[in-house]
């Protein structure tokens, strides 16, 4: 019984699909090139017109451009012009996409002839040939049961044509539980509520008739002009920006984003041979079409600003820097005074005295050093300041320690002893070459103090009499890390010329092995005679 009623839902359901039919789309692109299928025997249902079904080598179908042209078998087509949109609608809702009267060669039949109709009523027949179909098409078969499947499925496709696909774009919202601004805690800026923006992408944040220095910002006060789906934001309005009265102004938020959307295309084949029937394959693509979505809402808001908020009684701070040690003033140090955007708002040189800085709005603030007192560390650390309704006076202390003194020994010596030479003519340049010192060196290490920090090079100007010049460039570091070092220099003395002793008597040897011989040979003469 349970096999039954399988066989029996099966059945319903392919009934089903042959009556009201389905959407059959591909998701593939449409290839380039298709190779036709055999031709049979379509049918002659209407008026006397008989063709041939048209399919192709993978088993689809396809239909004809020209009913006087010949149709053709395993010949490559080409992929040419897409089509508009009333032959993708007859190519959807006609066979085999969906079923016409349940007879799949009558169906057929009556798509191409939807096809034929079309071309003729918008006039898209092929240049050089007439109509496919009698002109007189929809009165003579006017109540012919086939023919008017024909007519409507060509009166859909006339709907159709002129259609553009249009994809959905979402609206924008915005909403805030209070259109008006208030003072913020810092007394620094007016405030609105969080706004919420309901979205379909990030949006953008603009301003119309605001008073000067308008901005918003996300939840953790960074100031922003575009913001992503789903962000709330505040707005913000300088204090000192507004007038006594109220000041209305509007918030616009806009989205810019692109919507991609499918849309149902079909194409013309086209063989190489022009005498040969042009086709559309019974295949309806699906091409993704883009539209760019341009949305947005307003708010306005209300800024109230009361005559006493405007005289409300201004801050004082009072800096001054220090010895950590002593406690004592210390002069030299540059001082910045900035506010919340790091912007300086008063610089100044310490003179061991307090400096005052009066007139300061609500609003946080830092003290920063930017320049140490001479034999003084510098102190980077930006000290925070915060005048509100309930504090309107801050001193700020900065104390220094002092730099640890900076000494570099150079010492001359002779390379082989050890012992340290004098009268070599040694220069310290800084990083840029300039000379920083030159002196004669001594018995004793010489000191270079009241140096600061960098980076410098010694080397030998002239060497110590009967000593070898040095080529060696020293490259020393000064700072927090190299506070005390000692570099040498060494130097080999020059080579004196020695008499060569043995060569000398060789020499010798020479003279007197030569006066020998010679008195020998003499005296040999000298007895001959006898």
């Amino acid at each position: 019984m349970k096999k039954f009623s399988k066989i029996f839902l099966m059945l319903i359901a392919i009934v089903a699909i042959m009556i009201f039919g389905v959407d059959v789309v591909s998701a593939a692109a449409a290839p380039q090139q298709l190779l036709t299928g055999p031709s049979s025997y379509a049918g002659n249902y209407i008026g006397g017109t008989y063709f041939e079904t048209k399919t192709l080598s993978s088993g689809g179908y396809a239909y004809c451009l020209n009913i006087n042209k010949k149709t053709t078998t395993n010949v490559k087509i080409n992929r040419s012009n897409k089509m508009d949109n009333g032959f993708a609608y007859i190519i959807k809702n006609g066979y085999p996409n969906k079923s016409i009267t349940g007879d799949s060669k009558v169906d057929y039949y009556i798509t191409q002839m939807a096809v034929w109709l079309y071309q003729d009523e918008t006039g898209q027949n092929e240049v050089g040939f007439g109509k496919n179909l009698n002109k007189d098409f929809r009165v003579l078969f006017a109540n012919h049961e086939k023919a008017k499947k024909v007519v409507s499925l060509v009166d859909g496709a006339l709907r159709e044509r002129n259609k553009t696909v249009s994809c959905q774009c979402d609206g924008i919202s915005s909403k805030v539980d209070d259109n008006n601004l208030y003072i913020s805690k810092s007394g620094k800026y007016y405030v609105s509520k969080p706004i919420t923006v309901t979205s379909a992408a990030s949006y953008a944040v603009s301003f119309d008739s605001a008073p000067e220095g308008v901005f918003a910002a996300n939840s953790n006060g960074e100031k922003k002009s575009a913001f992503a789906k789903g962000e709330t934001f505040n707005v913000y309005v300088p204090k000192e920006k507004v007038s006594v009265g109220t000041t209305k102004f509007t918030v616009k938020m806009r989205t810019d984003y692109t919507v991609k959307c499918k849309s149902v295309v079909v194409y013309e084949y086209k063989p190489e041979n022009a005498g040969m029937q042009s086709v559309i394959p019974a295949v309806p693509y699906e091409e993704t079409v883009e539209k760019q979505c341009k949305n947005d809402t307003t708010l306005t808001f209300s800024v109230t600003v009361k005559e006493e908020e405007k005289k409300e009684e201004k801050g004082e701070i009072k800096v001054i820097k220090i010895d950590a040690s002593t406690g004592e003033g210390v002069s030299g140090a540059t001082i910045e005074f900035r506010d919340e955007s790091d912007k300086v708002i008063d610089s100044w040189t310490s003179n061991g005295d307090y400096h005052t800085i009066k007139n300061v709005e609500n609003g946080v603030y830092y003290i920063v050093e930017t320049k140490a007192p001479k034999g003084y560390v510098l102190d980077s650390t930006p000290h925070k300041v915060v005048i509100d309704k309930t504090t309107k006076e801050a001193t700020i202390t900065i104390k220094n320690v002092k730099e640890e003194k900076r000494i570099v020994y150079i010492d001359k010596v002779d390379k082989e002893t050890g012992e340290r030479i004098a009268g070599a003519v040694l220069v310290v340049r800084d990083s840029k070459g300039n000379v920083f010192v030159e002196f004669t060196t001594s018995d004793t290490v010489y000191q270079l103090d009241d140096i600061q920090d960098g980076t410098y090079t010694v080397e030998e100007k002239e060497a110590p009499k009967g000593y070898v010049k040095s080529d060696e460039i020293i490259t020393i570091t000064v700072d927090d890390k190299h506070v005390s070092q000692t570099i040498t220099f060494t130097n080999v003395k020059e080579v004196t010329d020695v008499p060569d002793t043995a060569s000398n008597a060789s020499v010798i040897a020479m003279v007197i092995g030569m006066f020998v011989i010679a008195t020998g040979l003499g005296y040999v003469v000298y007895t001959s005679k006898k």
